[in-house]
């Protein structure tokens, strides 16, 4: 398999994981009943013959991934229960009485481990998705999480013909912090930043660490009317931030209002990191906004 092959393949099986990690419960669950039935109704037909009892792992499985191990335990107890319902439905002869309720507590057990692995699974990829989402200096998003809030936001405003602000902000002379006092007060600093984005945005507004000391807000649902007094809020947030902390910096801001949002994230992107280093270039510690034709 070429190397192009493999990465669509993956792209493919993640997509179709992240799909069944955010399903509704309910056809889930509905679709795991139906698949115990039928391979319960299966193993009383086929009787020895024929092992299937391997399938009573799918719907554990299922449930684990997408409902979580309580549900799953419950399964696994009557997945076992059906194990043992079909062999008394063909006759099976057990040597001893007790022997069935050995085979209920090992089918027990082996279901219940399959469905406590399946979940622990699914919280650790939950996790590490979320880790690879998430900027570890500042808690706030990277760039790779920014991005993915953007185009649903995009998406969001373009299916509800609602308007998006989008704010690029680059901290002034923060090399010179990094140079004279070191990587520790720039880490301050960049710290401060990110908590004074989240003092000066709502809850449904997206901040993110582009890289570097580069920063970007998606303020939702925000027009060219409200966008000056959301961009002086913000300004004010950062700058009593910076109070903070022991170096402090100024910034430029360059803000895009778009009426109609445009198809693609890039076209946001490209036009608010205009404006900023238009700022960034002409005077620093200011604010520049513009609204799309």
């Amino acid at each position: 398999m070429s190397p192009v092959s493999l990465d669509l393949a993956l792209l493919s099986r993640d997509h179709w994981i992240k799909r069944l990690a955010h399903a509704p419960r309910l056809p889930v669950v509905a679709a795991s009943v139906v698949m115990l039935a039928g391979v319960a109704v299966v193993d009383s037909r086929t009787g020895r013959e024929l092992a299937v009892g391997a399938f009573y792992l799918i719907p554990v499985a299922l449930l684990a991934w997408n409902v979580g191990p309580r549900s799953a335990l419950l399964v696994a107890f009557l997945c076992a229960l059906s194990d043992i319902w079909a062999d008394n439905l063909a006759a099976y002869p057990y040597s001893s009485p007790y022997l069935i309720y050995w085979n209920t507590a090992v089918d027990t057990a082996l279901f219940a481990f399959v469905g406590v692995v399946t979940s622990a699974l699914r919280s650790a990829m939950a996790r590490e998705e979320a880790t690879s989402r998430t900027d570890a200096l500042t808690g706030i998003a990277n760039r790779r999480g920014f991005n993915d809030h953007l185009a649903r936001e995009v998406s969001r405003a373009r299916r509800y013909q609602q308007p998006l602000t989008l704010v690029y902000v680059d901290c002034d002379n923060f090399k010179r912090v990094n140079d004279q006092f070191g990587h520790d007060a720039g880490d301050e600093v960049l710290i401060g930043v990110a908590k004074g984005l989240l003092a000066g945005t709502r809850g449904t507004d997206v901040a993110g660490r582009l890289g570097g000391d580069e920063f970007a807000v998606v303020l939702v649902g925000t027009g060219g009317d409200a966008a000056p007094r959301a961009l002086e809020k913000l300004r004010e947030q950062l700058t009593a931030a910076m109070t903070a902390v022991p170096h402090p910096v100024t910034f430029s801001i360059g803000a895009v209002t778009f009426p109609a949002v445009p198809a693609t994230v890039e076209e946001l992107l490209t036009r608010a990191d205009s404006v900023m280093y238009s700022v960034k270039h002409e005077s620093k510690d200011a604010v520049r906004h513009l609204v799309a034709n």
